[in-house]
């Protein structure tokens, strides 16, 4: 009904027959209104109809190019190979896979980053392993899935069984890097290496799947800053459900179709199934997952006495919800996720399960954990949300590697004494605390003593005044070497801690931080970090008197994707060579007439999005027209064409009013907002 009175624009991705084509037409109702449909397809005998086109492939520069780099880092083949003398083999060999691969950038990239691997010796010895034949004619999927078969068999045995596993997933499915590693831990596709622990040890494996261009790197929002999970390229998805089907790896359920009786691992992606109707020994089954479907089709749990991970996300429950009862039996249980999926209660029974290793409830709506859990010795990642209650026996639970956690009003010093006892964490999530300055002590202590701490995110309802942690300031006061991601909403610093600097942090690719006041100097010490990726930077004085503008010099910030700071910058060149999103605030009334509003973006070769609040305090309209009109000149001349977004803020106070006034005027607005919410 819709469609019949609207214009509509519409894109159906990967269509692979006829017969679902004429199907899907049959929903597109032609109104006469100048609609468009754009569908996509890799196979040329599925007729469409309407005009066609076809992507070009890789000039064989580019292919050459793109081979080159994946392998040498470089456009072309580095000088010292040719006075090596195998320069005219990289040549013969080069030639060759570029002409098989006929520019799909996939099949090139795969194929070189097997070769980066091996010795120049042995890459002949490695096109004639792949088995291209003389078939010219032979489809460029085809000639691709024997590269990608050709790299699957070149990888170590346990590379092989962790990409294996990535068949679970739907097409085009974003895969969290977290989850996934923790699912390889249960599967037992990790084991133990002296000296590594099993989750750096994952990270290491994915980050090889990376290289090797069998899985694509991705993050879930722009926001997120660094990449912090993957997807899987069709065709790669493709392959790997074909050798899982061999190797009855993985089971993949669309229909009720025969599947093999003794069945390790099913993924479920079709919500219409019947599992009676399914003939299956389910004392085999290991693991069940399913995505976005229906709950109320899963047999009892108690129905699959070897489950080590149940993983049942996105979901939706018709009837009220009894799909965990059993769950107490499933003693191999080491892994649970019900990320989205509605559950009313975990049962008391789930402290029967010795052997659990991960519990996420985030989006669950459970309220409580039930007591029974603080048996479960063995917990390394719990993540909850604010919905549930952070129970008094937290602290029980000291093998705790990934915690997110909520404290409620009156539980902050029991939390605090409980992260005095969970020395193992290397993530550290929580939000809505109330701080107590009297646990503040304990806090930092905590902090202090976590060796392996990865991440540290706290956001505060309240504020830490910058007097109360004065502390972290103090001459001797470090966190671990190993942390990543630091990001403290809610403290207070007078200035940015002598602590949060690249000698002490190395590691450091996120930083999100307050300050009542922020020199130069700090700024310059923050662009000196080598891996950050992402910085928030929120900075409380309002003093008119302080007309510095904050640089960001040559050379600094060489990796930083994300840049949010309430303050104007000014981007010189060579300073953010990475950067794509900037968020920034001008205050007209502090930097004019000082000031170029258009802030050096030009200066910026890879920015996509610019986000910039104007506040116009007690400035003239004339004023504020400018800086948006230099900011919009600006973006307009950058070669990216990136987004912009303005908004203004603060246009009802009068250019007149002193700063005083206007922080008197501030409260004002606020005292009358509240009087009336009240009302």
């Amino acid at each position: 009904m819709y469609c019949n009175v609207c214009r509509y624009f519409i894109v159906i991705d990967d269509i692979w027959d006829t017969s679902t084509w004429e199907l899907i037409k049959c929903a597109l109702v032609d109104n006469y209104l100048g609609n468009v449909v754009i569908t996509t397809t890799r196979k040329s005998e599925v007729d469409m109809g309407g005009l066609v086109y076809t992507p070009k492939p890789l000039s064989y520069s580019d292919s050459q190019k793109l081979f080159y780099t994946k392998i040498f880092g470089a456009e072309k083949c580095p000088e010292n190979y040719k006075s090596a003398g195998v320069y005219d083999k990289i040549t013969e060999v080069s030639e060759k896979i570029m002409k098989k691969c006929n520019g799909s950038p996939l099949a090139i990239a795969t194929i070189a980053s097997v070769l980066a691997k091996k010795s120049i010796l042995e890459w002949s010895h490695a096109y004639n392993t792949i088995g291209f034949g003389h078939d010219e004619d032979e489809s460029q999927v085809k000639k691709t899935m024997k590269i990608l078969s050709f790299s699957y068999y070149d990888m170590p045995l346990h590379l092989r069984a962790c990409l294996l596993y990535l068949s679970i997933f739907p097409e085009d499915h974003f895969i969290r890097k977290t989850m996934l590693i923790w699912m390889w831990i249960a599967e037992g596709l990790i084991h133990d290496k002296e000296g590594v622990g099993l989750f750096e040890l994952g990270e290491r494996y994915f980050n090889d799947l990376v290289s090797r261009n069998m899985i694509m790197p991705a993050k879930f929002t722009r926001e997120a800053g660094f990449l912090n999970g993957c997807r899987v390229h069709d065709i790669v998805l493709q392959l790997l459900r074909s050798l899982s089907k061999e190797e009855n790896f993985i089971s993949i359920l669309y229909n009720e179709q025969h599947m093999p009786v003794d069945s390790r691992r099913v993924s479920i992606q079709n919500n219409e199934l019947n599992f009676d109707n399914i003939i299956m020994d389910k004392s085999h089954v290991r693991s069940v997952t399913t995505f976005r479907g229906l709950m109320d089709i899963l047999p009892p749990l108690s129905n699959f006495p070897g489950l080590r991970v149940l993983a049942v996300m996105g979901n939706s429950v018709l009837k009220e919800s009894h799909y965990l009862e059993g769950l107490g039996s499933s003693l191999h249980l080491r892994y649970i996720n019900l990320f989205l999926t509605p559950a009313g209660h975990l049962p008391k029974a789930i402290g029967h399960l010795k052997l659990l290793l991960v519990l996420d409830i985030e989006g669950t709506g459970i309220e409580e954990l039930p007591d029974s859990m603080a048996l479960l010795q063995g917990l390394i990642c719990l993540h909850a949300d604010e919905k549930t209650r952070m129970p008094d026996w937290i602290g029980k639970l000291t093998s705790l590697q990934e915690l997110w956690i909520w404290p409620v009003a009156g539980k902050y010093a029991c939390f605090v004494e409980a992260l005095g006892k969970l020395r193992e964490l290397r993530v550290l999530v929580t939000l809505n605390v109330a701080p107590d300055e009297s646990v503040e002590g304990g806090l930092l202590e905590a902090l202090r003593n976590m060796h392996n701490i990865m991440v540290i995110d706290f956001t505060l309802d309240s504020k830490f005044e910058p007097g109360s942690i004065r502390k972290t300031c103090e001459e001797g006061f470090i966190l671990s070497l190993h942390l990543r991601r630091l990001v403290l909403h809610g403290f207070m610093f007078s200035r940015i801690p002598g602590w949060i600097s690249p000698f002490l942090l190395p590691n450091l690719c996120d930083i999100g931080v307050e300050a009542y006041h922020v020199e130069q100097k700090d700024m310059d010490v923050l662009g000196d970090f080598t891996k950050l990726h992402k910085l928030g930077l929120r900075i409380v004085s309002v003093e008119t008197k302080d007309k510095e503008i904050l640089t960001c010099g040559r050379g600094a910030f060489q990796n930083l994707r994300i840049c949010d700071v309430n303050r104007q910058l000014k981007f010189l060149h060579g300073s953010m060579p990475r950067l794509e999103d900037v968020h920034l605030e001008i205050r007209v009334w502090q930097v004019k007439p000082d000031f170029d509003f258009d802030l050096g973006l030009l200066n910026l070769p890879a920015i996509q999005r610019v986000d910039v609040t104007i506040n116009c305090a007690y400035s003239r309209p004339v004023d504020v027209e400018e800086a948006e009109a230099a900011l919009t000149h600006a973006v307009y001349m950058h070669p990216n064409s990136p987004t912009l977004i303005i908004n203004r803020m603060w246009e009802e106070v009068p250019a007149f009013l002193s700063n005083k006034a206007f922080h008197f005027h501030r409260f004002h607005l606020s005292l009358c907002m509240l009087i009336l919410l009240v009302s």
